[in-house]
């Protein structure tokens, strides 16, 4: 399943994650916002105490990342103190006056990209066996032609009746 949070999680988001106990995969800019979108989700918060222990995975953008795919970068003025756990000084440095948006990328080196990051961490495709894609397909195909049918119906309900002209 996908979820996003548009940004900073809210309380929503983090409920969620806690009641399901799944490992949570984060995408996030190469930037101390994205960073704060990480820990946000990793750990408690004054808003929101995890009741189980979650397992968030970071498969933010990260420096090595940057320079191999040869990313560009734009600048960034900070307006306050910031600090960002998880980070190697020489990508602290890079953050104190630089970002880089995961729309960096070109579509297609996106998705190699995250790909990538999923299976390097043992997350692999599921493709269904033949009996069950059949099985998908024929209940779409009778999913679709039972709502035309009902439509049909409905319309019919709605038109007026014919009435003869002598009376």
């Amino acid at each position: 399943a996908i979820m996003s949070t548009k940004g900073m999680s809210n309380v929503a988001s983090r409920y969620l994650i806690d009641v399901l106990e799944l490992p949570v995969f984060v995408l996030h800019d190469f930037d101390v916002s994205g960073f704060a979108i990480l820990n946000t989700l990793r750990d408690s918060t004054d808003r929101y105490y995890y009741d189980h222990k979650v397992q968030v995975v970071d498969l933010g953008l990260r420096l090595e990342d940057v320079e191999a795919y040869g990313l560009e970068s734009e600048s960034v003025v900070h307006r306050r103190e910031w600090w960002c756990r998880g980070i190697t000084d020489k990508e602290r440095t890079f953050l104190q006056d630089r970002r880089v948006e995961l729309n960096a990328f070109t579509s297609k080196d996106l998705v190699s990209w995250i790909e990538n990051k999923l299976a390097e961490n043992g997350v692999r495709k599921v493709v269904p066996d033949e009996k069950t894609l059949v099985a998908a397909w024929r209940r779409q195909i009778e999913v679709n032609l039972l709502g035309g049918l009902i439509d049909g119906a409905l319309d019919c309900g709605t038109q007026e009746p014919r009435r003869d002209r002598g009376t």
